[in-house]
């Protein structure tokens, strides 16, 4: 079943200096092995699935999203992320988020490590990496938000945002800076990673959906901070 993600413990990624750009093609998308044991399928719509065998039940386990971080100038990771979130509900509680950092290696392999120091290494054994296309959910297209953060340096409390269907979403905080993020909805949560979307602390902006209308979308994230969102044909964008 795909879902449209608990925080209970976010872990910390480990700051290996290596940089690269937001790819249309996710190298995640296949099926892997670990060294450790077990296999896992990352599918193009987002989700994935885990099994002790290569010829097992994948059933949807996590969504995921990777962030490969280039250009950033503030702010957390400067590494490339992979992002893993289990579990399904209507709020932050009811998810477990697993952050690693990771390199690519010769060959396709893929070394993986969380805050804590656990690795994992991915073995590709089928599939090619592939854009992903992660719809249906409410918040695809472009809006106008309004939230109650702060507004510094000149800038409105109003954002533009343009959420797309293969997991990036562009962002600009009027007046003040614009920048692109990668997202993943699961069930009525919204997890945010990329640039001016991170704390040392908290890695990552997770947040509670609810649908007020066809064009109406309200978030309120872990820590307190909302965002009433509003439909738009056309956006406002930073020239």
């Amino acid at each position: 079943m795909k879902t449209h993600v608990c925080c209970p413990h976010i872990m910390r990624t480990v700051l290996f200096l290596v940089t690269a750009s937001l790819s249309a093609q996710n190298i995640f998308v296949g099926q892997w092995s670990l060294d450790s044991g077990g296999y896992y399928r990352f599918n193009a719509d987002g989700t994935g699935g885990v099994s002790e065998s290569p010829d097992g039940n994948f059933t949807e386990d996590f969504s995921f999203l990777s962030w490969e971080g280039a250009g950033i100038t503030t702010g957390y990771p400067r590494v490339n992320t992979l992002l893993l979130v289990s579990g399904s509900g209507n709020s932050p509680q009811d998810i477990t988020l697993k952050l690693y950092s990771y390199t690519l290696e010769s060959g396709g392999t893929v070394r993986a490590q969380d805050g804590d120091g656990n690795r994992l290494v991915f073995t590709r054994i089928a599939g090619n990496p592939a854009p992903l296309d992660v719809r249906p959910h409410p918040l695809l297209g472009q809006w106008e938000a309004k939230w109650n953060g702060g507004n510094h340096d000149g800038a409105l409390g109003t954002w533009s945002f343009l959420y797309r269907p293969d997991g990036t979403v562009k962002a600009y905080h009027h007046r003040l800076h614009q920048f692109e993020n990668a997202y993943l909805v699961r069930a009525n949560v919204l997890v945010i990673i990329g640039e001016w979307r991170f704390h040392p602390a908290f890695p990552a902006n997770v947040g509670a959906i609810t649908e007020k209308g066809k064009d109406a979308v309200f978030v309120r994230e872990v820590g307190g901070t909302t965002w009433d969102y509003k439909r738009k044909s056309k956006a406002v964008w930073k020239k």
